[in-house]
């Protein structure tokens, strides 16, 4: 997620625990591309072919970074989860929320 929390398309390569949900997530989001499960048997051995083509989907390297819409969407999110966390944000909010709670339980 730090990917996105800087404005960066991605190329989500998964591998097991958290890592598949967030991959779906940056798809669904449209800022980026996973490659395929793989499994950690070695089952499934992921060609240079398949990777390069991914990362030239999500570059779109005949387009100016204005139009190729991985990273607009990327920008996007990085420029919302940069407002979450600035003073006033949602995150910031809760954050300030979760310390006075545990102060008055103190």
């Amino acid at each position: 997620m730090e990917a996105i929390s800087s404005g960066v398309p991605i190329v989500a390569w998964p591998m097991f625990g958290d890592q598949h949900g967030d991959a779906d997530l940056i798809v669904s989001w449209g800022c980026g591309l996973k490659i395929a499960q793989v499994d950690m048997s070695g089952q499934r051995i992921v060609e240079h072919e398949e990777i390069l083509a991914k990362v030239d989907k999500v570059a779109q390297w005949e387009r100016p970074l204005q139009d190729n819409n991985f990273f607009v969407t990327a920008q996007r999110l990085g420029q919302q989860a940069e407002a979450a966390v600035a003073e006033g944000g949602d995150s910031a909010h809760t954050f300030d929320s979760l310390l006075t709670l545990g102060n008055t339980r103190s």
